[in-house]
């Protein structure tokens, strides 16, 4: 056929997708992540109903040169449509099939889970109540506001995100994560999901956060308070491993649940990783930080974590591994804020068993070989010394530990954690949690009714595979 035939329809316009105008004629990889993008927001689901089966299909059509001459063969072509898709919805959330190739038209059919494309009901509930094993540490020591502490009001409205010249019509929680991550001041439909999701996150931000705060600081607010108020939904998790076992129907009967959406964390304060990358970006960028959300694959499975930048460069951060697990505390089933995860770089050896989904902006924002550790970085002031809680000498060792036990009265207890540095002359590759029980043996004077538990920590996500044993968790109790 004469592929040149009336392509020029190929030009119209369908509609807009964050201030960018859609149509069928696709000139780079990036009009072809916007047509998917806008189509996955506007999939055809009328009813608003979520189906068993991936049984609702729409069939499209393209006109690019660009995509024949780029990737030749019909299997690079369904190639970079399943990158584009794994930008947004895991994997198992759609389908391609029927691709055919015409000179420079691409047609190919798409099947979406309605629950991955518009979570409309996405706060109705899976088979029965959602609980977990597992509960945060009470006494964790945060890096955010509480009981009023912040100087924002409860009708602030200075947030960054405000001083945007450009606005987009928002209605979903995908489509107003991808306006803020895009750089859009987002307009939410009245009382739509996008509308509840968004004013809950700003209530949030206006108690946690305030403006004495360094964009550093806040990122350490929202890492803590995901940790602290959001737990990882197991049971979900469990679910999709023991009845899916890759078929993607039954997949789909679960993709209806919250926790695959910043829902999950805003009305429940639940989620898996998709909602809990979901939820940090739409607060980063709310706070003016800009943060892209990457999925991707680590060692066991698909994965989302977030890119964020702070002081002109580019850092990692994974909200879902925020926590760790004593598993000594058998019976208490505790969790605990670690550091592991929090603003590192792509060149660090945590980053070596991740594969980034191809297709977004996000793979583009490399993130340099610039350290922002959070031990070296974090300091108390004792008795008119700076320590740090990376710790290179017993004398810093003893002044951290006397901080923290002259804060805490009777009656309360306090968890903290430091990092062990190997290379310090003081301590060597074996520095451990006996190290530091040692030296509060020999060195620190302990009041009768001080009680001290020092351990190292699991990870308590399964596929936090590496040990980072210079860790230690110190916990004060005073009774």
């Amino acid at each position: 056929m004469n592929d040149h035939t009336g392509k020029e329809s190929y030009f119209t316009a369908e509609g807009y997708y964050i201030g960018k105008r859609i149509n069928r004629y696709i000139t780079s990889d990036e009009e072809l992540n916007d047509f998917i993008a806008y189509h996955i927001v506007n999939f055809d689901d009328s009813d608003n109903v979520r189906f068993e089966e991936c049984d609702l299909k729409e069939s499209y059509t393209i006109y690019s040169p660009y995509l024949i001459s780029t990737y030749k063969t019909q299997s690079k072509v369904l190639e970079v449509l399943k990158n584009a898709l794994d930008v947004f919805i895991e994997p198992l959330a759609y389908e391609i099939d029927q691709l055919t190739i015409s000179g420079n038209l691409i047609s190919f059919r798409l099947g979406l889970t309605t629950g991955s494309a518009r979570p409309y009901n996405a706060r109705s509930t899976f088979y029965g109540d959602v609980t977990t094993q597992f509960e945060e540490y009470p006494y964790t020591e945060l890096h955010y506001y509480t009981n009023g502490e912040s100087q924002r009001s409860s009708t602030y409205e200075g947030f960054k995100v405000n001083e945007k010249q450009e606005s987009v019509t928002v209605e979903t929680s995908l489509e107003l994560a991808l306006a803020l991550e895009a750089g859009y001041k987002p307009v939410p439909v009245a009382n739509s999901n996008a509308d509840l999701v968004y004013k809950e996150a700003k209530k949030i931000l206006r108690e946690i956060i305030d403006d004495r705060m360094t964009d550093y600081q806040k990122v350490l607010a929202i890492y803590d308070w995901i940790g602290y108020n959001v737990l990882y939904d197991r049971p979900i998790d469990a679910q999709v491993a023991s009845k899916c076992n890759g078929n993607s129907s039954r997949y789909h009967a679960l993709y209806k649940h919250p926790a695959f959406y910043a829902e999950g964390v805003f009305f429940y304060r639940i989620a898996v990783c998709n909602g809990i990358g979901s939820a940090f970006s739409i607060m980063a960028n709310i706070e003016g930080i800009q943060a892209i959300k990457t999925m991707g694959r680590v060692e066991g499975g698909n994965h989302t974590w977030v890119k964020v930048m702070v002081n002109n460069e580019w850092f990692v951060c994974d909200p879902t591994w925020v926590n760790a697990v004593d598993l000594r505390d058998v019976g208490k089933n505790y969790e605990y804020i670690t550091y592991d995860f929090f603003m590192f770089s792509m060149d660090e050896v945590k980053y070596k068993n991740r594969t980034e989904f191809e297709g977004k902006e996000a793979y583009k924002y490399y993130t340099g070989n610039t350290v922002l550790d959070y031990y070296s970085s974090e300091y108390v002031l004792y008795n008119g010394t700076l320590v740090t809680k990376n710790i290179k000498t017993i004398d810093g060792f003893v002044n951290l530990f006397n901080y923290y036990l002259d804060s805490i009265d009777v009656g309360e207890e306090i968890q903290f954690s430091i990092e062990m540095e190997k290379k310090s002359t003081v301590l060597d590759v074996n520095s451990s949690a006996v190290t530091v029980q040692t030296w509060i043996d020999n060195y620190v004077t302990l009041p009768p009714n001080a009680e001290v538990t020092v351990f190292l920590r699991k990870t308590s996500d399964a596929l936090a595979v590496e040990d980072f044993n210079n860790i230690v968790y110190i916990r004060i109790k005073k009774e």
